[in-house]
């Protein structure tokens, strides 16, 4: 009879063992800095996602105004949640159902609430790469998100401007980022980085000279202006690409949008009223001196 019960309780200690080895597996699968709020966008336009350990995703679209005429809401939320996968370095988005209200003063109205729809109108980014550096950790996706169509733009490029101005960690472009820290430690590591946007993060600043300007070469429709066009005394040779942004300290801040062996051309960015704030001469760099001092890796 003892021997019997004595077996028993090694199959029990046995079956319990399992379990928990399981469980402590599984949360050993878990990166939990992956875990809570990003956030992106600035003035009345932002947006947040957050990811939770059960696997699932809220995504959050706010529009907001301090100047609201009566009878009209004072801001716009639209929410998508879902569930999301983790594989290896990427987050994959699975929208579920959407959400859409006008909140008013005194009263929400609902406008759309029902399974997720893909359109143009309902659509979201879903493939993220996660990336960790400062302290910080960021989703980016490759979906190309301007619309100009003067040249290709997404988050690892946004990223690679921020990280070469000097403005990351303190500040962020459109792109999601959850942000316990504000001070630069070191360079990122580049691994974590997919092969095609590794050149745009400089291992040190690049110095340019505008030499020519062509006016009023573009004019853009949503702002009602003539853009001119600035031609820059380096190209690939010296590791410039589309895409990339350099800096005057003024109003003369230059996206590349065409790149040759030896030259490249831009348009400016900051400013686009003040077309006449480049001039030739002009020297600008990749590292944003003005807004945060001395170059620093």
């Amino acid at each position: 009879m003892k021997i019997y019960i004595f077996i028993i309780l090694i199959t029990l200690f046995v079956y319990s063992c399992n379990d928990n080895c399981k469980t402590n597996q599984l949360a050993d699968q878990i990166d939990t800095t992956i875990l809570g709020i990003y956030n992106s966008g600035y003035g009345e336009l932002r947006e947040n996602l957050n990811l939770f350990d059960d696997s699932t995703f809220i995504y959050e679209e706010y529009w907001y105004s301090d100047y609201i005429q009566k009878g009209y809401p004072s801001s716009k939320v639209i929410k998508i949640n879902g569930d999301y996968l983790k594989e290896q370095n990427t987050i994959i988005l699975n929208p579920v159902h959407y959400l859409k209200q006008d909140i008013y003063e005194d009263t929400v109205k609902t406008l759309i609430d029902e399974n997720y729809y893909f359109s143009d109108s309902t659509k979201i980014k879903t493939k993220f790469y996660i990336i960790k550096w400062s302290e910080n950790v960021y989703l980016l996706s490759e979906e190309n998100t301007n619309e100009s169509g003067l040249y290709f733009e997404n988050d690892f490029i946004r990223f690679a401007n921020s990280y070469n101005s000097g403005s990351e960690p303190n500040y962020s472009e459109l792109y999601f980022v959850k942000r316990v820290n504000k001070k630069r430690f070191g360079k990122i590591d580049i691994t974590q980085i997919p092969e095609k946007y590794v050149s745009y993060f400089l291992d040190t600043f690049i110095e340019v000279k505008i030499v020519k300007i062509e006016k009023d070469v573009f004019f853009d429709s949503l702002l009602h202006t003539s853009i001119n066009k600035i031609v820059l005394n380096r190209g690939k040779e010296n590791g410039i690409l589309e895409g990339m942004e350099f800096y005057s300290g003024g109003c003369c801040n230059i996206r590349i949008i065409e790149v040759s062996e030896n030259t490249s051309t831009g348009i400016i960015e900051l400013c686009p009223y003040h077309q006449d704030a480049c001039q030739v001469g002009f020297l600008l760099t990749s590292w944003n001196s003005k807004d945060y001092g001395k170059y620093a890796p």
